[in-house]
């Protein structure tokens, strides 16, 4: 465990924080996954990826309530099923230039968060259910 984030032993894989992890975090250089449930419920307000990050799993933010801003999401090109489900104060998600793939349900009841998606990016179902981001997603083509 590293700054109370726990790590896969490559540290590719960040796998879950603890309660008395820093409610702004910055994720090891080495990694290149998010993995399922690895911030849900936890205190987060800011999460700061880095330029390797491709995918964010399956609830990996779920019910974070004081996440308000991910920033370094340049390199994603994965968002997983209900991966910001409940984050109501989510405000900035960062720039997603090579997303391709949004999961169902990804962004369900999550807050009021700009997105602009490339014409490409495939969005499953209820990706935006529950949410006004559905009303901020622009797409460019």
């Amino acid at each position: 465990m590293k700054d109370n984030i726990l790590y896969s032993n490559d540290e590719k894989t960040l796998i879950g924080v603890s309660g008395k992890a820093s409610k702004n975090v910055v994720v090891s250089p080495k990694t290149v996954r998010i993995a399922e449930m690895a911030f849900a419920w936890s205190d987060v307000k800011t999460v700061t990826l880095n330029a390797n990050i491709t995918e964010i799993s399956k609830g990996a933010f779920s019910n974070c309530k004081n996440l308000s801003k991910v920033l370094g999401t340049e390199a994603v090109t994965r968002i997983g099923y209900g991966a910001f489900y409940g984050c109501t104060g989510l405000i900035s998600i960062g720039r997603l230039p090579n997303l391709m793939e949004i999961e169902r349900a990804a962004f369900w009841n999550a807050g009021d968060c700009p997105i602009e998606l490339s014409s490409k990016v495939m969005v499953e179902d209820y990706a935006f259910s529950g949410t006004c981001v559905s009303s901020r997603v622009r797409v460019a083509v």
